[in-house]
Protein backbone atom coordinates (compact mmCIF):
# COMPACT_ATOMS: atom_id res chain seq x y z
CA UNK A 1 0.00 0.00 0.00
CA UNK A 2 1.43 3.60 -0.75
CA UNK A 3 0.95 6.30 1.63
CA UNK A 4 0.82 10.25 1.63
CA UNK A 5 4.18 12.04 0.94
CA UNK A 6 3.51 14.15 3.33
CA UNK A 7 6.02 13.36 6.18
CA UNK A 8 4.68 13.32 10.01
CA UNK A 9 6.58 17.00 10.70
CA UNK A 10 5.48 20.10 8.65
CA UNK A 11 8.97 21.36 8.13
CA UNK A 12 10.11 18.47 7.23
CA UNK A 13 11.03 17.29 3.29
CA UNK A 14 8.62 15.39 1.15
CA UNK A 15 11.29 12.75 1.21
CA UNK A 16 10.90 8.62 0.63
CA UNK A 17 13.44 6.08 1.19
CA UNK A 18 14.13 3.50 -1.73
CA UNK A 19 15.28 0.07 -1.35
CA UNK A 20 16.21 -2.01 -4.46
CA UNK A 21 16.62 -5.88 -4.14
CA UNK A 22 16.48 -5.80 -0.33
CA UNK A 23 17.59 -9.50 1.26
CA UNK A 24 16.70 -9.38 4.47
CA UNK A 25 13.00 -8.92 5.49
CA UNK A 26 14.45 -8.54 9.41
CA UNK A 27 16.33 -5.35 7.70
CA UNK A 28 13.00 -4.01 6.10
CA UNK A 29 11.72 -3.99 9.84
CA UNK A 30 15.00 -2.14 11.13
CA UNK A 31 14.57 0.09 7.80
CA UNK A 32 11.25 1.34 8.69
CA UNK A 33 11.54 1.80 12.59
CA UNK A 34 14.46 4.45 11.46
CA UNK A 35 12.15 5.92 8.72
CA UNK A 36 9.67 6.82 11.66
CA UNK A 37 12.23 7.76 14.36
CA UNK A 38 12.88 10.72 12.28
CA UNK A 39 9.63 11.97 11.09
CA UNK A 40 9.27 10.31 8.06
CA UNK A 41 6.81 8.05 6.50
CA UNK A 42 7.22 6.96 3.06
CA UNK A 43 9.02 3.67 1.74
CA UNK A 44 8.88 1.94 -1.23
CA UNK A 45 10.77 -1.75 -2.21
CA UNK A 46 11.58 -3.08 -5.23
CA UNK A 47 11.81 -6.85 -5.85
CA UNK A 48 12.71 -7.86 -2.25
CA UNK A 49 14.07 -10.73 -2.12
CA UNK A 50 11.96 -11.24 1.25
CA UNK A 51 8.06 -10.74 1.69
CA UNK A 52 8.45 -8.48 4.25
CA UNK A 53 4.36 -9.53 4.68
CA UNK A 54 4.38 -13.20 4.66
CA UNK A 55 4.78 -13.30 8.93
CA UNK A 56 5.56 -10.67 11.92
CA UNK A 57 8.92 -11.06 11.41
CA UNK A 58 10.09 -7.92 10.06
CA UNK A 59 7.15 -6.20 12.44
CA UNK A 60 9.34 -7.32 15.03
CA UNK A 61 12.23 -5.56 13.67
CA UNK A 62 9.97 -2.55 13.23
CA UNK A 63 8.56 -2.58 16.55
CA UNK A 64 6.23 0.73 17.10
CA UNK A 65 6.75 1.43 12.80
CA UNK A 66 4.17 -1.16 12.00
CA UNK A 67 2.57 1.25 10.78
CA UNK A 68 5.19 2.43 8.03
CA UNK A 69 6.22 -0.95 7.03
CA UNK A 70 2.54 -2.14 6.60
CA UNK A 71 1.62 1.23 4.23
CA UNK A 72 5.35 0.23 1.97
CA UNK A 73 4.30 0.24 -1.72
CA UNK A 74 6.14 -3.04 -2.79
CA UNK A 75 6.82 -3.18 -6.74
CA UNK A 76 7.51 -6.63 -7.83
CA UNK A 77 8.78 -6.98 -11.51
CA UNK A 78 10.69 -9.50 -13.56
CA UNK A 79 14.64 -8.73 -14.03
CA UNK A 80 14.80 -7.83 -17.48
CA UNK A 81 12.11 -4.90 -16.78
CA UNK A 82 13.59 -3.93 -13.40
CA UNK A 83 15.81 -1.27 -14.95
CA UNK A 84 13.03 0.36 -16.77
CA UNK A 85 10.61 0.19 -13.57
CA UNK A 86 13.40 2.04 -11.61
CA UNK A 87 14.04 4.80 -14.21
CA UNK A 88 9.76 5.06 -14.11
CA UNK A 89 10.32 5.04 -10.33
CA UNK A 90 13.02 7.73 -10.03
CA UNK A 91 10.79 9.96 -12.28
CA UNK A 92 8.35 10.54 -9.48
CA UNK A 93 11.12 12.44 -7.54
CA UNK A 94 12.94 15.68 -8.15
CA UNK A 95 16.34 14.83 -6.55
CA UNK A 96 17.63 11.51 -6.40
CA UNK A 97 20.93 10.73 -4.05
CA UNK A 98 22.46 7.32 -3.94
CA UNK A 99 24.48 6.40 -1.74
CA UNK A 100 27.52 4.08 -1.52
CA UNK A 101 29.91 2.30 1.11
CA UNK A 102 32.81 2.89 -1.51
CA UNK A 103 35.02 6.06 -1.43
CA UNK A 104 35.43 8.86 -4.21
CA UNK A 105 39.30 7.78 -4.84
CA UNK A 106 37.98 5.55 -7.28
CA UNK A 107 38.94 5.46 -10.77
CA UNK A 108 35.28 4.67 -11.37
CA UNK A 109 33.36 8.04 -12.43
CA UNK A 110 30.29 6.56 -12.48
CA UNK A 111 31.04 5.38 -8.61
CA UNK A 112 32.10 8.97 -7.30
CA UNK A 113 30.62 9.41 -4.96
CA UNK A 114 31.02 12.26 -2.33
CA UNK A 115 31.17 12.69 1.65
CA UNK A 116 28.11 13.04 3.83
CA UNK A 117 29.85 15.88 5.58
CA UNK A 118 30.57 17.91 2.62
CA UNK A 119 26.72 17.34 1.36
CA UNK A 120 24.46 20.60 2.31
CA UNK A 121 21.33 18.40 2.95
CA UNK A 122 19.73 21.92 4.65
CA UNK A 123 16.32 23.33 3.73
CA UNK A 124 18.17 26.65 1.86
CA UNK A 125 18.68 23.24 -0.44
CA UNK A 126 15.42 22.45 -1.18
CA UNK A 127 12.00 24.39 -2.17
CA UNK A 128 9.68 23.72 -0.18
CA UNK A 129 7.89 20.90 -2.56
CA UNK A 130 11.08 19.09 -3.61
CA UNK A 131 10.41 15.35 -3.55
CA UNK A 132 13.81 13.69 -2.90
CA UNK A 133 14.69 9.87 -3.06
CA UNK A 134 17.25 8.13 -0.91
CA UNK A 135 18.12 5.35 -2.92
CA UNK A 136 19.79 2.02 -1.40
CA UNK A 137 21.03 -1.21 -2.51
CA UNK A 138 20.87 -4.89 -1.62
CA UNK A 139 23.58 -5.69 1.83
CA UNK A 140 25.78 -7.65 0.01
CA UNK A 141 26.67 -5.76 -3.34
CA UNK A 142 25.16 -2.23 -2.56
CA UNK A 143 23.55 -0.50 -6.05
CA UNK A 144 24.80 -1.51 -9.14
CA UNK A 145 26.75 0.90 -11.37
CA UNK A 146 24.11 1.26 -13.73
CA UNK A 147 21.68 1.41 -10.63
CA UNK A 148 24.08 4.53 -9.15
CA UNK A 149 24.34 6.10 -13.28
CA UNK A 150 20.44 6.51 -12.59
CA UNK A 151 21.07 8.87 -9.60
CA UNK A 152 21.57 12.92 -9.17
CA UNK A 153 24.85 12.11 -6.99
CA UNK A 154 26.28 9.66 -4.63
CA UNK A 155 26.18 9.92 -1.27
CA UNK A 156 29.23 8.17 1.56
CA UNK A 157 28.92 7.79 5.07
CA UNK A 158 32.31 8.49 6.51
CA UNK A 159 33.80 5.26 8.47
CA UNK A 160 36.57 3.28 9.14
CA UNK A 161 38.78 1.57 6.09
CA UNK A 162 39.28 -1.64 7.68
CA UNK A 163 35.86 -2.07 7.48
CA UNK A 164 33.30 0.62 5.71
CA UNK A 165 30.31 -1.24 5.15
CA UNK A 166 27.18 -0.16 7.32
CA UNK A 167 23.97 -2.52 7.98
CA UNK A 168 21.29 -1.23 5.97
CA UNK A 169 19.54 0.24 8.73
CA UNK A 170 22.34 2.05 10.12
CA UNK A 171 22.89 3.96 6.97
CA UNK A 172 19.55 4.81 6.46
CA UNK A 173 19.40 6.21 10.23
CA UNK A 174 22.76 7.94 9.79
CA UNK A 175 21.65 9.40 6.46
CA UNK A 176 18.21 10.57 7.66
CA UNK A 177 19.69 11.98 10.93
CA UNK A 178 21.52 14.39 9.13
CA UNK A 179 18.37 15.47 7.15
CA UNK A 180 16.55 15.79 10.07
CA UNK A 181 18.87 17.83 12.51
CA UNK A 182 19.74 20.37 9.96
CA UNK A 183 16.48 21.12 8.31
CA UNK A 184 14.34 24.28 9.04
CA UNK A 185 11.74 26.18 7.17
CA UNK A 186 12.75 27.11 4.06
CA UNK A 187 13.85 30.60 3.96
CA UNK A 188 12.58 31.25 0.68
CA UNK A 189 9.61 29.29 -0.10
CA UNK A 190 9.53 30.79 -4.04
CA UNK A 191 12.47 28.42 -4.45
CA UNK A 192 11.60 25.63 -7.25
CA UNK A 193 14.04 22.89 -8.00
CA UNK A 194 14.81 21.74 -10.83
CA UNK A 195 12.67 18.56 -11.37
CA UNK A 196 13.81 15.27 -12.61
CA UNK A 197 12.64 15.50 -16.54
CA UNK A 198 14.28 19.15 -16.79
CA UNK A 199 17.64 17.46 -15.77
CA UNK A 200 17.39 14.68 -17.71
CA UNK A 201 16.50 17.17 -20.25
CA UNK A 202 19.71 18.90 -19.71
CA UNK A 203 21.44 15.43 -19.73
CA UNK A 204 20.70 14.32 -23.08
CA UNK A 205 21.51 18.20 -24.15
CA UNK A 206 25.00 17.29 -23.04
CA UNK A 207 25.08 14.17 -25.10
CA UNK A 208 23.94 15.35 -28.15
CA UNK A 209 27.00 18.39 -27.77
CA UNK A 210 29.49 16.18 -26.82
CA UNK A 211 28.84 13.80 -29.89
CA UNK A 212 30.02 16.68 -31.60
CA UNK A 213 33.15 17.71 -30.14
CA UNK A 214 36.06 15.73 -31.38
CA UNK A 215 37.35 13.52 -28.02
CA UNK A 216 37.82 9.95 -27.91
CA UNK A 217 34.41 7.86 -26.96
CA UNK A 218 35.92 7.10 -23.66
CA UNK A 219 36.76 10.38 -22.64
CA UNK A 220 33.21 11.76 -24.32
CA UNK A 221 31.83 9.28 -21.61
CA UNK A 222 34.11 10.08 -18.62
CA UNK A 223 32.98 13.88 -19.66
CA UNK A 224 29.50 13.39 -19.69
CA UNK A 225 29.51 11.55 -16.23
CA UNK A 226 31.73 14.41 -14.58
CA UNK A 227 29.04 16.79 -15.62
CA UNK A 228 26.16 14.59 -14.51
CA UNK A 229 27.91 14.29 -11.22
CA UNK A 230 28.68 18.09 -10.99
CA UNK A 231 25.21 19.55 -11.62
CA UNK A 232 23.89 16.56 -9.42
CA UNK A 233 25.51 17.66 -6.32
CA UNK A 234 24.73 21.55 -7.27
CA UNK A 235 21.66 20.53 -6.18
CA UNK A 236 20.14 23.31 -9.33
CA UNK A 237 16.87 25.24 -9.03
CA UNK A 238 14.56 25.86 -11.98
CA UNK A 239 15.92 28.68 -12.89
CA UNK A 240 19.65 27.59 -12.40
CA UNK A 241 18.51 24.40 -14.71
CA UNK A 242 17.38 26.74 -17.76
CA UNK A 243 19.91 29.44 -18.00
CA UNK A 244 22.33 26.61 -18.01
CA UNK A 245 20.50 24.75 -20.32
CA UNK A 246 20.13 28.03 -22.47
CA UNK A 247 23.60 28.40 -22.75
CA UNK A 248 24.03 24.59 -23.85
CA UNK A 249 21.44 24.84 -26.16
CA UNK A 250 23.27 28.13 -27.94
CA UNK A 251 26.75 25.91 -28.41
CA UNK A 252 25.06 23.35 -29.63
CA UNK A 253 23.45 25.29 -32.15
CA UNK A 254 26.46 26.98 -33.11
CA UNK A 255 28.04 23.84 -34.40
CA UNK A 256 25.42 23.28 -36.93
CA UNK A 257 25.14 26.96 -37.84
CA UNK A 258 28.34 29.01 -36.77
CA UNK A 259 26.90 32.22 -37.27
CA UNK A 260 24.77 32.23 -34.49
CA UNK A 261 28.22 32.31 -32.01
CA UNK A 262 29.05 35.29 -33.29
CA UNK A 263 25.52 37.40 -33.15
CA UNK A 264 23.47 38.40 -29.79
CA UNK A 265 20.89 36.10 -28.46
CA UNK A 266 17.66 38.75 -29.22
CA UNK A 267 15.03 35.85 -28.08
CA UNK A 268 14.14 34.90 -24.01
CA UNK A 269 18.06 33.58 -22.61
CA UNK A 270 15.80 31.73 -19.95
CA UNK A 271 14.85 29.70 -22.35
CA UNK A 272 12.50 26.55 -20.42
CA UNK A 273 12.70 23.42 -22.39
CA UNK A 274 9.16 21.63 -22.20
Amino acid sequence: MKVSSSPTIPSLPHLTVILLNTESRGNIGAVARVIKNFGFRDLILVNPEEDPFVDTYAQGFACHAKDVLLAAEIISCDLDHEPQVIRQLFDRFDIIIGTSALGSALKNIKRTSMSLLDLDLSASAFSPTTKIALIFGRESTGLSVDQLALTDFIVQIPTDSGYPTLNISQAVGIMLYDIFTKWEPSPDPSKISASNLHKTQLMDLLQELLAQIPLQEHRKDHTFHALKNAFGRALLSRKEQALIFTFFHKINLGFKTPSLLRSPDDTNTEMSPE
